[in-house]
Parts: structure tokens; sequence; C-alpha cells
């Protein structure tokens, strides 16, 4: 019988969480991976809570879920 492994690195697992603005209401714009559309998208974070499927950037976004998307 044939085995095959398939790394997958730490990081993709938080690119298939859901978007979450978080508690707070100190907003500013993030970025979230969408896995259903494949995209990066743009989000009003709240400041705190939420989870770390996160951005700074769309750049950063697209580093960590898209080369893991592929």
């Amino acid at each position: 019988f044939k085995i095959s492994i398939l790394f997958i690195s730490p990081l993709a697992g938080i690119c298939f969480l859901s978007k979450d603005a978080g508690d707070c209401v100190n907003y500013a714009v993030r970025w979230f991976f969408d896995h259903k559309r494949s995209v990066c998208s743009r989000f009003w974070y709240g400041g705190c809570g939420g989870n770390n499927n996160r951005f700074e950037t769309q750049a950063e976004c697209e580093r960590v879920c898209l080369s893991q998307h592929r």
C-alpha cells in the first residue's frame, strides 16, 4: 500500500476561520481570507478579541493564505 503525507503549515488553519470583528469598538481596517471565494477581503476589526484570520495588509493575507490554498 501507499502512504502519502501532505505538509500543511500551522498557519494555514487560520485561513479557514470565519471573519470575526471582535468585541471592541476601536475599529480599523484589516484583511481576512475568505476560503469559500479564495480571496483576501477587507473588514472592520474592533481592536480586541476575534480570531487569527486577521491581517494588517492584503499582501500579508495573500502570502499566508493563498500560498496554502492553491
